[in-house]
């Protein structure tokens, strides 16, 4: 389930910190098992088990938050934008 937030209205440091904070607010993240606060062109490189969600889940099931570190990738020699 997909739920768009309007944060054209952010105030502070930056966008993504406002939306986390109003995010926060909302009964669903607050009750949640598990949030991933990530941008749509983050991904998460799973190394466990066959490289799921649940593997990554029970290979640390005492975690309460998980930080990931960013790789910044090239751009492959791609420049324009093409079909």
């Amino acid at each position: 389930i997909l739920h768009h937030r309007n944060n054209s209205d952010w105030k502070g440091n930056s966008p993504q910190q406002h939306a986390l904070n109003q995010a926060l607010k909302e009964p669903l993240i607050r009750d949640a098992e598990w949030i991933a606060h990530i941008d749509v062109d983050e991904f998460v490189n799973i190394r466990t088990g066959n490289g799921t969600l649940n593997d990554f889940f029970a290979a640390a099931p005492e975690a309460t938050n998980i930080a990931m570190t960013w790789r910044l990738f090239g751009h492959n020699g791609v420049t324009a934008m093409s079909d």
